[in-house]
């Protein structure tokens, strides 16, 4: 049980790395300032979608995989647009819908993402699946954590006033590559 929960916990902190659902958590916690909120979020959201895909890999890889893709790219620019346009402050007082919007980015962005495909593979070597799950969202959660601290200190030091025009870019090029990549 150990090995699996550290095997999927270390397989997903590497996975995620600069990974497109860790930069949504992380800027949505800078410009929300919701800190633990958007984690929790984020992280039900990658529950969600990979206990979804364990459950029904082969059907959602016939029938909407395709599809997830462009709609994780549509929503990564979307989002881009919405930071780009708005002042901080207006971000900051709409968190509530833009909790929304993260819960549903994050989820159909992981849906056959390399993250997914990990935990998905470790799966169905392991007899202990709840171990695999749980290793993972201990990766996804503890990574997640430690960025959004990083780049807490980083945003009050670097660029306290327009950071929204950075993520914003960010998730508009996070939107374009997605497709490409």
């Amino acid at each position: 049980m150990y090995v699996q929960l550290l095997s999927s916990a270390l397989a997903v902190m590497m996975a995620e790395v600069a990974d497109k659902t860790m930069m949504a958590t992380v800027s949505s916690a800078i410009m929300m300032r919701r800190y633990a909120l958007v984690l929790l979020i984020s992280v039900l959201s990658f529950i969600i979608a990979n206990i979804t895909t364990l459950m029904l890999a082969v059907l959602l890889k016939v029938t909407i995989g395709f599809w997830m893709r462009y709609l994780s790219a549509a929503l990564f620019v979307a989002v881009g647009l919405l930071y780009l346009a708005k002042e901080e402050e207006e971000i900051i007082m709409k968190a509530r819908g833009g909790l929304a919007a993260l819960f549903l980015l994050i989820l159909t962005s992981e849906m056959g993402d390399k993250t997914q495909l990990a935990v998905l593979a470790l799966a169905v070597r392991s007899e202990d699946l709840i171990a695999v799950i749980i290793g993972a969202v201990i990766g996804y959660a503890l990574l997640n954590s430690i960025m959004i601290l990083v780049f807490i200190k980083l945003a009050k030091r670097l660029i306290p006033r327009g950071i929204n025009k950075i993520v914003g870019a960010v998730f508009i090029v996070a939107g374009i590559l997605s497709l490409v990549i």
